[in-house]
């Protein structure tokens, strides 16, 4: 399983497990997408690439896949998370300022999340590897690349 962007770094990985020595030891390799920093500035892709990469309560992470989402956000960014989530009760026992816990926990990761900069890439990179080791776990790979392996 090898985690890239695509372009010629995937292409290249192609090649190299083409090549004839490498088939005899090892599989077509499968790609997991990485993702870019800059896609997490908006508040659903940032909530969309949490809940596959397993951090949301399931509950919250239902609400906010759901197609009244989907609407809710359509109609009125800014408030959508707030009325999304308004029938999905608080997860308790979390750790952290009781401020914080007193939120769902996407809010409180919207928040914090929103004022990141250079940190964005890290907390992108993050959930790109959450992403992979679930599709790892699941389908029984043997081991996880970063595309810049040679």
């Amino acid at each position: 399983l090898v985690i890239t962007m695509g372009s010629q770094r995937q292409e290249y990985i192609e090649q190299m497990f083409a090549n004839e020595t490498m088939r005899q030891y090892f599989e077509s390799p499968v790609f997991s997408q990485g993702i870019p920093s800059r896609s997490i500035r908006s508040q659903m892709a940032l909530l969309s690439h949490a809940g596959k990469a397993g951090i949301l309560p399931d509950d919250e992470w239902a609400a906010i896949r759901s197609p009244r989402a989907k609407t809710l956000f359509e109609e009125d960014g800014a408030t959508f998370l707030e009325k999304c989530l308004e029938e999905v009760p608080v997860e308790s026992g979390r750790h952290g300022a009781p401020h914080d816990t007193k939120l769902h926990f996407a809010r409180e990761l919207w928040q914090k999340g929103k004022s990141l900069n250079r940190q964005r890439s890290v907390l992108a990179c993050t959930f790109a590897h959450l992403i992979a080791m679930k599709t790892l776990v699941k389908n029984d790979y043997d081991f996880i690349l970063e595309d810049n392996v040679r």
